[in-house]
């Protein structure tokens, strides 16, 4: 829930990236009394961007708890199900569904919706809230220690905070974990783009795609995969492919945008279907996934840059929580800081927003990245070890859920719930019931 409450004393932050995280930041650190101000290097065109984003419980219920519900109810797509495929003959080998027990239980659902919706909605609410958001504002330089922030046309911002949310490859990680290493580029690109399912309905063979229940559908495919779903009240379809390409083409960026001819990808191990399918889509965007452990830290040693979303995490690109975690740190920043009383107590509270996120964030590494793995395996020993669980899946997705088998429901959703429960803001509750007292 949004920490109503407003600081007793007020600070001043700079949010460099306007991104799903930086705004959402912005939101909450507005909403709780501190001046805030976004600084974008785009022109604030996000707007226009179709391409799905999954919303996992975790994210649906705090974006409900800001008042997005009817937004998300409007525009997005709930997910009924996961549905594995075999990549060359479609046949369906696996389901994972979302049964209305499990998601009662969570008090949310999982949704799918356009980035570009979720993105202006959070612009407008931060807005709203007071935060300032400037585009095309490149920051070029960030003393920690002062802090200052620096942009190309050479102004310079001096506000208590800094909060980096822009992404992966961003200046602000650089400043924050610069001891780190550069990470090991996975072998396979991820290239993400969206098509109008009014074209998609012309194709017989693709037809299921755009009927019945809305699945996330995963094509599995000897060390690769291709995986997508509905959003947008069904009018677009996000198509996501993983596969090989030459890592030192690419970013770990959405700053690049191709055609899909001039790619010349190798989708022969994909039905001619989803070869067709890829070629309807008008951009793709190339993203590089850069593997890292969980950093050892996410807040700079003098305690006035901290980072959110994608910069703070090393999570596979359009996946399960690629954009929950940003969402979470919003929401652990605006409860914290909505407790501050006094300027000396902004180091605490940067230390516990630290305290509270590092463990979630290893724990959502593991498990992500563990899926990655799962649905990008070369044939052999463990494709064959997925493929007869897979089966399982299958056997007992027939079943109502009076039928199904208790101990198989365990082993499918002890990871999910322990994933999709987590509650940001309960975990700011906890620590501050812990250590409050003492500040």
């Amino acid at each position: 829930m949004l920490h109503s409450k407003k600081a007793a004393h007020s600070l001043s932050f700079v949010v460099v990236g306007g991104s799903i995280s930086g705004l959402a930041c912005a939101y909450t650190l507005s909403k709780a009394g501190h001046k805030v101000t976004v600084l974008e290097k785009g022109d604030g065109k996000n707007g226009s961007w179709e391409c799905g984003v999954r919303a996992p419980p975790n994210m649906t219920r705090i974006l409900n708890d800001w008042g997005l519900q009817d937004v998300i109810e409007k525009v997005g797509v709930k997910a009924s199900a996961t549905v594995f495929r075999a990549a060359a003959s479609l046949e369906k080998v696996g389901v994972i569904q979302y049964h209305p027990q499990i998601m009662d239980a969570l008090r949310a659902d999982l949704w799918y919706m356009p980035y570009g919706q979720l993105w202006t909605e959070l612009y407008k609410i931060a807005v709203e809230a007071g935060a300032k958001v400037r585009f095309n504002s490149r920051v070029v330089d960030i003393d920690p220690e002062t802090p200052t922030v620096t942009l190309a046309s050479g102004e310079e911002l001096r506000p208590d905070l800094v909060i980096g949310a822009d992404g992966s490859d961003g200046i602000v990680r650089r400043v924050v974990v610069e001891e780190e290493s550069s990470g090991t580029p996975d072998r396979l690109i991820t290239f993400s783009t969206f098509i109008p399912t009014q074209l998609i309905r012309q194709d017989k063979e693709l037809e299921y795609l755009v009927h019945g229940d809305p699945d996330w559908n995963i094509w599995l495919a000897d060390g690769c995969c291709i995986h997508g779903h509905l959003t947008r009240c069904r009018e677009f379809y996000t198509l996501v492919l993983v596969v090989p390409a030459d890592v030192e083409n690419f970013n770990p960026n959405w700053d690049d945008h191709y055609a899909p001819e001039d790619l010349n990808l190798d989708l022969s191990k994909f039905h001619p279907s989803l070869r067709r399918l890829f070629n309807l889509a008008h951009s793709v965007i190339p993203t590089k996934y850069v593997v890292h452990e969980p950093f050892s830290n996410i807040v700079h040693d003098d305690s006035k840059v901290l980072l959110v979303g994608d910069a703070a995490q090393t999570t596979p690109p359009q996946f399960h929580h690629s954009y929950s975690m940003g969402i979470e740190a919003a929401a652990t920043l605006g409860n914290l800081f909505s407790r501050l009383r006094n300027a000396e107590q902004a180091d605490t509270l940067v230390t516990a927003y630290e305290e509270i996120r590092q463990p979630r964030i290893t724990h959502t590494f593991r498990s992500e990245h563990g899926r990655y793995q799962f649905i990008t395996f070369h044939d052999g020993p463990e494709q064959q070890m997925r493929d007869a669980g897979l089966k399982v899946a299958l056997e007992n997705s027939l079943l109502d859920w009076d039928d199904a088998d208790e101990e198989f429901l365990r082993d499918v959703w002890e990871d999910y719930i322990a994933m999709f429960n987590y509650d940001a803001s309960e975990a700011v509750d906890d620590w501050w019931t812990m250590w409050g007292s003492m500040m």
